[in-house]
């Protein structure tokens, strides 16, 4: 997983590491930054305790899920060696499956910032690209290509500083 986030993070790819077992998702989260995962992979995502389809049974572990851009899954397979699992082939499913999303278009007006984090003042993060400003929101692009109007007031000092200089840099 953490070689395929590594080798795809500049493509639209995202990896979701889950366990369904009991527990909680510090111990997965220990065992994977001891193979190298860190902080600066922001393409690979933790959860826990996840439910899956009805038509995928899922019994032994390592398994794996692609799903597509449209959110489609395309492939699963148990990923052990004992099942025919090979890190090789998954790397190409994915390969095929990225020549399948379509290219970005180039904006008129493109986003005022990259996908980063901001701060609201709760304390909580936002991952998002600013966009603009306009009646005292902030337009935020999420990495789901969404986008949201966050007034600025609920966000916190330092964010808001940020906001307000690269709406001054670039005025629309």
């Amino acid at each position: 997983m953490v070689g395929l986030a590594r080798k795809f993070k500049d493509k639209p790819f995202h990896v979701i590491a889950s366990h369904c077992q009991a527990g909680d998702k510090d111990a997965t989260l220990k065992f994977l930054k001891s193979s190298g995962w860190d902080e600066e992979i922001t393409n690979l995502t933790i959860m826990s305790r996840t439910d899956y389809p009805d038509d995928i049974e899922i019994t032994h572990v390592p398994y794996y899920l692609i799903f597509d851009h449209t959110g489609k899954l395309r492939h699963h397979h148990m990923a052990g060696p004992y099942h025919g699992g090979n890190g090789h082939k998954y790397q190409e499913e994915v390969a095929n499956l990225l020549k399948e999303v379509p290219q970005k278009r180039v904006a008129k007006n493109p986003a005022l910032s990259e996908l980063r984090q901001w701060m609201n003042a709760q304390g909580r993060i936002i991952e998002a690209s600013l966009l603009g400003v306009n009646d005292d929101k902030a337009k935020f692009r999420m990495r789901n290509g969404r986008t949201y109007e966050y007034p600025l007031e609920k966000l916190s000092g330092e964010s808001r500083k940020e906001i307000e200089e690269l709406a001054e840099d670039h005025p629309r």
